[in-house]
């Protein structure tokens, strides 16, 4: 308690009736944090999709090949759609598009439209700004390549 003296009439006042008793003073020990839930990052799909033909793979285009054809396509429309949700929502929690834009064309992170598979692993190991996406919700290599795909199949789309 302290004590103040008023200088115009010589009395002394008591600081206890204007005090606030539902904050802690100086020198007060403050209650302990309590602990808060946190919800987990959403995991990325751990389903293995099939096998897709590598973008730079030639499928031959003979009237007698027509099924292979189809599937390679259908394999590559897979693996686009595939690399589009973890671009625009699963990688790092967030997706890649948080800092890349959702047409990956750069906001805070730079333009990746096109960019292969080697080039997405080499940022993922040495861009600071990224390590959070490998230690929250790591690609596979599967995630990667079809990371790629879907940048691949961007660039196309622009062309």
């Amino acid at each position: 308690m302290w004590v103040q003296s008023d200088s115009n009439t010589g009395t002394e006042a008591d600081d206890t009736a204007s005090r606030r008793t539902d904050s802690p003073r100086y020198g007060d020990a403050y209650p302990p944090p309590t602990a808060t839930p946190t919800t987990p990052p959403p995991a990325v799909p751990t389903a293995t999709p099939p096998t897709p033909t590598p973008a730079n793979a030639s499928v031959s285009k003979s009237p007698g090949n027509a099924v292979s054809d189809s599937r390679a396509s259908a394999a590559s429309a897979d693996l686009v759609a595939r690399g589009e949700k973890i671009f625009q929502e699963t990688a790092g929690g967030v997706g890649c598009q948080y800092c890349h834009g959702k047409d990956a064309r750069g906001d805070v992170g730079p333009n990746i439209v096109g960019k292969p598979e080697e080039a997405i692993r080499n940022a993922l190991g040495s861009v600071l700004q990224m390590s959070f996406i490998q230690q929250t919700t790591p690609l596979s290599d599967q995630d990667i390549q079809a990371v790629a795909a879907y940048l691949k199949s961007l660039e196309e789309s622009q062309q």
